[in-house]
């Protein structure tokens, strides 16, 4: 989520506008300079809100989850599918190939969380000692 939102941010403050939009038959030079910086800063705050959401995640998956709280790993699912599942899709409709990268970071987390359902040493089923 975080190195997502990272590549959002770059791409925007890079001041040009994404490869992606010459797919959907845009280009900067036919669009007024006032709508790129529309689309720019929206991607600059996509990346900003990606990259909270990862530390979001860390922040559960290193506290609340660790100690064993299991609605944690309910607010980690929900922030993944909402933060990059809904990115996934957003993409997706764009008809752009690269949906399947924070789609993949969706699934990623969901397996994650599967994983700690199994009792072991680093997630005991009844909590620390």
């Amino acid at each position: 989520m975080m190195l997502g939102g990272l590549g959002d941010v770059l791409v925007a403050l890079a001041g040009r506008p994404p490869t992606a939009w010459n797919s959907l038959g845009l280009t900067a030079a036919s669009m007024p300079a006032n709508v790129v910086g529309l689309l720019l800063a929206l991607l600059t705050a996509l990346g900003c809100a990606l990259i909270a959401s990862g530390f979001s995640v860390v922040w559960l998956v290193n506290g609340p989850l660790r100690r064993g709280e299991k609605r944690a790993a309910t607010a980690i699912a929900v922030i993944a599918v909402l933060s990059d599942g809904m990115n996934a899709f957003a993409i997706f409709r764009l008809h752009l190939w690269y949906f399947c990268i924070p789609l993949s970071f969706v699934a990623l987390v969901l397996a994650g969380l599967a994983l700690t359902r199994w009792p072991s040493r680093v997630f005991p089923a009844d909590g620390p000692e």
